[in-house]
């Protein structure tokens, strides 16, 4: 259940009342996850900041994930990295390699939100999209964005320009979805 129960107790909800309203955010995600279907096709920046706002309904800390998508950019799993506090969360390269690995992704997508709602990415937020790049480029497996959700906003560091578009390419120079993500078409 969300951690938001105990915080409505203490605004004066009773106990039962309070596990109610806790379970709105998981509950909206799983509704949400039902009607996108088992494993939606995220082929774009658009698709995917659609997915990762339902994703993130009621997170209140900040939560890392990374997103793992097939040879067909179709979601395999949504793999939870770190959860982290308010205002920050560690980056542990490890548990992406291994969900990737795990997974047999094609695709990866990383995603964390920003509870305090800014959605501009910090210098760590830089700092891990290039170490998972040069982590994942070995395995021939390509970053295609790393996104940040703030309240409504989803943000891709890679249609911010903040990293040349020559590093989102350098694994697989002529894929189709590699090349095709920030154009929001669906290939």
């Amino acid at each position: 259940m969300e951690c938001g129960s105990g915080m409505l107790e203490r605004f004066g909800l009773p106990g039962a009342d309070a596990d109610y309203y806790a379970m709105i955010p998981l509950l909206t995600r799983a509704s949400l996850a039902r009607s996108t279907g088992g494993s939606p096709r995220l082929d774009s920046d658009v698709a995917m900041a659609e997915y990762l706002a339902a994703v993130y309904v009621g997170r209140h800390v900040e939560c890392f994930y990374a997103v793992l998508l097939d040879a067909r950019c179709r979601l395999i799993r949504t793999a939870l990295i770190q959860r982290g506090d308010v205002d920050e969360t560690a980056f542990y390269l490890g548990r992406m390699l291994e969900a990737a690995l795990q997974a047999d992704a094609g695709y990866v997508v990383l995603a964390h939100n920003h509870p305090a709602g800014t959605p501009y990415p910090s210098r760590d937020d830089l700092h891990c999209t290039l170490k998972a790049m040069n982590a994942l480029a070995p395995l021939r497996i390509p970053l295609l964005d790393h996104m940040i959700v703030a309240g409504e906003s989803v943000i891709g560091i890679r249609g911010m320009g903040l990293l040349p578009d020559a590093l989102w390419t350098a694994v697989a120079p002529g894929d189709r979805f590699v090349n095709g993500w920030l154009r929001g078409k669906k290939t």
